[in-house]
């Protein structure tokens, strides 16, 4: 996560300024609550990245873990063939899409779901590099 810190000076009065308490609350969303794990069922990789879209969520899972959190393209292309997505589902859903870069229409979204991804490099942990480097995995 990047921190931009600015020189802002305040007031002694008292309160936490709001900029500096709207920065904690922003901090807070993006740290996984702590808890011992045997207490838990799993661990949600999903903390913390409710306010960024789906498609920029699954490429850092795939770029940081090397997981897809997305089915293939193919998969969905079935659901629009077998009529389990229906297109004019999808029209609209686009048509509603507050974003600036989207598909303009059903055929350009399939046209997306045909291409083939890239797979992004995973990046190295530090236990995947100390595995290469010392040969071992423990």
């Amino acid at each position: 996560m990047n921190v931009t810190v600015t020189n802002i000076a305040f007031e002694d009065d008292g309160a936490v300024p709001s900029l500096i308490d709207d920065a904690i609350g922003r901090a807070i969303e993006n740290i996984a609550p702590a808890w011992p794990l045997e207490s838990t069922v799993a661990v949600n990789p999903f903390v913390g990245q409710a306010s960024k879209r789906l498609a920029e969520v699954a490429a850092q899972h795939q770029r940081l873990i090397g997981t897809d959190t997305l089915q293939p393209g193919d998969w969905y292309l079935g659901k629009i063939k077998s009529g389990a997505i229906a297109k004019h589902a999808l029209s609209e859903a686009l048509d509603a899409a507050p974003y600036c870069v989207k598909p303009v229409g059903v055929a350009e979204l399939e046209d997306a779901l045909r291409a083939e991804r890239a797979s992004a490099c995973k990046v190295p942990t530090l236990a995947d590099i100390a595995m290469t480097a010392t040969g071992t995995d423990c």
